[in-house]
């Protein structure tokens, strides 16, 4: 991003410039499609970033549930096993 935008600073500095033989409603819109793809690439990977991190939640949720339900049966047996010994 960072090159990019000093690229697109370096190209814009060019295109204003007096005498400059540069078409700048061209260079304009480009700038104006790179960035564009740029934001909508940062809103995605902010999107993904937030199903990914619910869905870790969700994860460790589920994960918590399954380990208390393993302890729970572990006990279960351990006092189907001692009272059998008896």
């Amino acid at each position: 991003y960072d090159a990019i935008d000093a690229n697109i600073t370096s190209i814009k500095n060019k295109a204003c410039s007096a005498g400059s033989s540069i078409d700048n409603s061209l260079i304009t819109k480009e700038i104006n499609r790179v960035q564009e793809a740029i934001t909508k690439q940062q809103e995605r990977m902010e999107e993904l970033s937030e199903r990914y991190y619910k869905q870790f939640a969700a994860m460790e949720q589920a994960i918590s549930y399954y380990n208390s339900q393993a302890t729970w049966l572990s006990q279960q047996i351990e006092q189907m096993s001692g009272s059998s010994s008896e």
